[in-house]
């Protein structure tokens, strides 16, 4: 699925750098990984052209309410989700009514006010109290406090 990425107008991105109580902290992805920046909307849209693309897919937007796992092994076995009503962008959910979803694969995309987000990531995956932005500048002829590298 790596391809969502092409034609989204994404980025490449090598690592980063944040401010933590002012001091720069570097932190750089790992090659062959490949990572980029882009639209949330964009990744999330081709992702859902690609998979309509393969044989036996259906593709449901719906605000997922609970992960159910598999006691033994932890594996997630299906979703329970609130399906949204046609209706495009602006569309609402239905009347509160959940389902019950089971695929060999399920792909759940996670925000930051995801209504399962601790279940997967344990006690680091909270709900942030304090909200920020990401914000990139394209500089010429301005030396970077972390040039660029390639590593």
């Amino acid at each position: 699925m790596e391809e969502c990425l092409d034609g989204i107008d994404a980025i490449p991105m090598r690592g980063y750098c944040t401010v933590l109580v002012g001091q720069p902290v570097r932190s750089r992805i790992r090659t062959p990984t490949r990572a980029a920046v882009s639209t949330n909307g964009r990744f999330i849209q081709a992702l859902r052209k690609k998979a309509k693309q393969a044989a036996g897919v259906d593709v449901i937007e719906a605000t997922v309410t609970e992960l159910v796992e598999c006691q033994v092994t932890g594996r997630v076995l299906c979703v329970r989700a609130i399906r949204k009503q046609d209706g495009g962008e602006g569309a609402q959910m239905a009347a509160a009514e959940k389902e019950t979803f089971l695929a060999d694969l399920t792909v759940v995309a996670d925000e930051c006010l995801s209504n399962v987000r601790t279940k997967v990531l344990g006690e680091v995956g909270v709900k942030p109290a304090l909200k920020s932005h990401f914000v990139g500048v394209m500089c010429a002829c301005r030396l970077l406090s972390m040039a660029q590298s390639r590593s």
